[in-house]
């Protein structure tokens, strides 16, 4: 898995969690991604794109949450 430990991992848990307050504030939908998969090297293009194939592992992700949570 690409999840970073320590100070990053602390990070990037305050960034979802700020991220998540924005968008239930302006009623938008949000997701997390972090808990529900497991991303690794060959989903990313780069340090921080995803490829065709990361790309489609998140539209899946993403179908699935809005249909569980309709």
């Amino acid at each position: 898995a690409l999840r970073a430990t320590g100070l990053l991992d602390r990070g990037v848990d305050t960034m979802n969690a700020v991220m998540k307050n924005e968008a239930d504030e302006m009623q938008s939908y949000s997701l997390s991604l972090t808990e529900k998969t497991t991303w690794s090297k060959t989903d990313f293009y780069d340090a921080s794109h995803l490829n065709a194939q990361g790309n489609l592992k998140l539209a899946e992700l993403i179908a699935e949450d809005i249909v569980k949570n309709r």
